[in-house]
């Protein structure tokens, strides 16, 4: 199982600060942890790759929230919702769904 691109749905107050916080999102979700030198945290954990579905999509899930919040600050998620439509391909595809805080 991977992760395909995440899309991000988010209300924002002005449309300069949804780019900059999408595009700093799309960066940090297409990140796999481990991969940068100075901060190994960043990004997220693939240890769901070889779960069932249903338990891939709680641990990346998670995984997508707690990072979300310590990189990006300003907005957290509401919900999650996955797109299934490529999971024989074993690839999920999450909707992150945020709010400005």
């Amino acid at each position: 199982m991977t992760l395909g691109e995440a899309k991000i749905q988010l209300a924002s107050s002005t449309m300069e600060d949804a780019e900059d916080i999408c595009e700093c999102l799309k960066v940090l979700y297409s990140a796999r942890a481990g991969e940068q030198g100075l901060d190994r945290d960043f990004g997220i954990s693939l240890d769901a790759v070889d779960k069932p579905t249903s338990v891939a999509k709680a641990l990346l899930a998670a995984e997508i929230v707690r990072k979300t919040k310590k990189y990006e600050p300003r907005v957290e998620v509401v919900r999650i919702e996955w797109d299934t439509s490529k999971v024989g391909q074993g690839v999920l595809i999450p909707k992150v769904v945020l709010r400005s805080v």
